[in-house]
């Protein structure tokens, strides 16, 4: 219920644990992402990161992809394998992208993947992806994980 077309969601590359065992070998390690580079059709990257934050804080974290804007892409982002948006680098406006808690684990594992479609015409990227802080408070509801889409 939460595919689209992409090739690479059809397979899988989206969702946690997809061949980090089996297919390790055929992911290329890239230092960053969006070397200057003409790239037609679409690109994925995956990554896995821990968080621990202290259960006893609220933390709103958001995901931040920012490059030139004179790069014409769009970037499908995929939290432990939920689609949480599309970025679209020439057009804008939005570049922080909110992860909620419960998809996001915020004791725990995360894989994220990006699908990156480019049609050429620019160095596709993105350029800068990080994780931001964007609020923290103590106490809250206390949050449930919500399990990872399957294949």
């Amino acid at each position: 219920m939460n595919n689209g077309g992409l090739y690479g969601e059809r397979e899988g590359w989206h969702l946690p644990g997809y061949g980090d065992d089996r297919d390790r070998a055929a992911w290329k390690a890239v230092d960053r992402p969006g070397e200057d580079r003409r790239r037609q059709g679409v690109t994925w990257y995956r990554t896995e990161f821990r968080l621990d934050v202290d259960p006893d804080v609220d933390a709103s974290v958001g995901l931040v992809l920012e490059d030139d804007p004179g790069r014409a892409y769009r970037v499908q982002l995929f939290l432990n394998g939920w689609n949480m948006g599309q970025y679209i680098n020439d057009v804008g406006p939005q570049h922080t992208f909110m992860l909620p808690n419960g998809i996001l684990r915020t004791r725990g594992a995360n894989t994220l993947a990006l699908a990156v479609l480019s049609d050429g015409t620019t160095p596709s990227g993105p350029g800068e992806v990080r994780l931001t802080l964007v609020g923290a408070a103590r106490g809250g509801v206390p949050v449930e994980a919500v399990e990872s889409p399957g294949r």
